[in-house]
């Protein structure tokens, strides 16, 4: 689950990550593509999601599992 960072207080936006889906869909090389300037605390918070995430089904390419890029939106908004 997603854990609001207390330092930030009431700063909202949305965290890019991007990362690969393996072969054997582990995810592999998770980066912050696009963060929110105003509170890195965030960007931290969206990269232990991605280090959290469970293996996701890979891409296939002729019925066989290849390796895919992906860019996730992680957003933090306030109820």
């Amino acid at each position: 689950t997603l854990r609001w960072p207390e330092e930030c207080g009431e700063v909202i936006g949305t965290v890019y990550l991007g990362f690969v889906v393996d072969a054997e869909g582990t995810i592999t090389e998770p980066k912050v593509v696009r963060g929110i300037p105003a509170c890195p605390a965030m960007e931290q918070e969206a990269m232990r999601i991605a280090g959290a995430m469970p293996r996701w089904e890979p891409g296939q390419q002729n019925s066989k599992p290849v390796p895919v890029r992906m860019i996730m939106p992680v957003r933090f908004r306030r109820p």
